[in-house]
């Protein structure tokens, strides 16, 4: 069995490679275009609508860019310094790129965290898109973010109004695994786990009062 998941995580290590190097083409082209366009823009009312869109597409592929690279990292088991950011913007953020059409209830503090701010966005990312597609066909769709913190540590809790196969518990965190069938890579909540490792800190799933919740601790020393 270790050998397995041995061969899995190199499997994984060397398509990340290549998926990597993929999408960077692209996105380059992509970046270089959007730049030309916008230096042979005129004054008109039209060139100031396609100025701002553009800088969209500017703004989306240099987001895209920084995943790229943080990934990397993640991946590779790259050390990286950590900057001091509030939990609460970048779960905001964090929605705001998911645009998921559940009932969204935030319990968050203004709370500071050292942190990779992009990973974590990455990683909240991850678990809100998760439970989108768990709870898309059922009729009261919610997810529920909420974050406790102590002397010691800060929790934060995803909730939603699923309920994952109870036997998927002990393996949802390993690679390839997902609870979605076919629909799933199985490769995102793998790299939420190793997002919570990078930190230092920890991720379970459990099912509290018919719900599923992802919790994730972040140790304070």
């Amino acid at each position: 069995m270790k050998n397995i998941n041995l061969d899995t995580l190199a499997l994984i290590g060397m398509t990340s490679s290549s998926l990597v190097h993929e999408i960077k083409t692209p996105l380059s082209v992509i970046s270089m275009v959007s730049e030309n366009m916008k230096d042979s823009l005129g004054d008109g009312p039209e060139s100031i609508i396609l100025d701002k869109l553009i800088d969209k597409i500017i703004s989306a592929t240099e987001e895209i860019e920084t995943i790229i690279l943080s990934t990397q990292k993640l991946l590779r088991g790259e050390k990286d310094t950590f900057i001091k950011r509030n939990i609460k913007d970048i779960i905001q953020k964090s929605i705001e790129s998911c645009k998921s059409n559940c009932r969204i209830i935030l319990e968050i503090e203004n709370i500071e965290i050292n942190c990779n701010p992009d990973l974590l966005k990455q990683l909240f990312v991850i678990l809100i898109n998760n439970s989108t597609d768990e709870i898309k066909d059922h009729q009261d769709k919610f997810i529920k973010i909420s974050c406790e913190d102590n002397s010691e540590n800060i929790t934060i809790n995803f909730s939603d109004s699923g309920k994952i196969d109870p036997n998927l518990f002990t393996k949802i965190f390993k690679p390839l695994v997902s609870s979605k069938g076919s629909e799933g890579t199985g490769i995102g909540l793998y790299l939420a786990e190793k997002i919570m490792s990078f930190h230092n800190g920890s991720i379970i799933c459990e099912h509290l009062n018919n719900q599923t919740n992802f919790k994730l601790v972040f140790n304070k020393c």
